[in-house]
């Protein structure tokens, strides 16, 4: 009798695996997602008034989660940062708690900025000078 239900016992494990794998194997490329990239940190800013119309008077800075660095202005570059910064600024987001902070503060009227931030599904977007010194320094990792 022990040897049956051993036996039973093996069968549904078995038959447990089996239907987990085929329920794996059925779903969609696009249901499986490991990582997906997102902005982790990124700031556009503008100021003038401009000297001349073919002057450059704006400035993007965008890092991703996976350390893709896109830098936009007087000079368009793209490249890789490494994954000690990308850790050093999400470290950093955490510490000064900027995401649960209120940045709210008066725009000034020659420089405008806007910062968002985004760690772990929370994300938020601080308009300058709120919260001044926590983005100036988050910045500074990446510059």
């Amino acid at each position: 009798m022990r040897k049956y239900i051993m036996g039973i016992s093996v069968i549904l494990t078995l038959l447990a695996i089996a239907a987990g794998i085929a329920i794996f194997v059925e779903q969609k490329p696009e249901e499986i997602v490991q990582n997906p990239e997102y902005v982790l940190f990124e700031k556009k800013a503008s100021w003038g008034p401009c000297p001349y119309s073919d002057a450059v008077c704006h400035q993007s800075i965008k890092l991703l989660n996976t350390g893709k660095l896109i830098l936009t202005g007087e000079e368009n570059i793209e490249k890789q940062v490494t994954s000690n910064v990308v850790n050093n600024v999400i470290h950093l987001i955490e510490e000064t708690n900027v995401l649960n902070k209120d940045c709210h503060a008066e725009q000034t009227l020659d420089y405008s900025a806007s910062y968002k931030l985004r760690v772990k599904n929370q994300e938020k977007t601080i308009v300058f000078p709120g919260c001044e010194d926590d983005v100036h320094r988050i910045e500074m990792l990446i510059e």
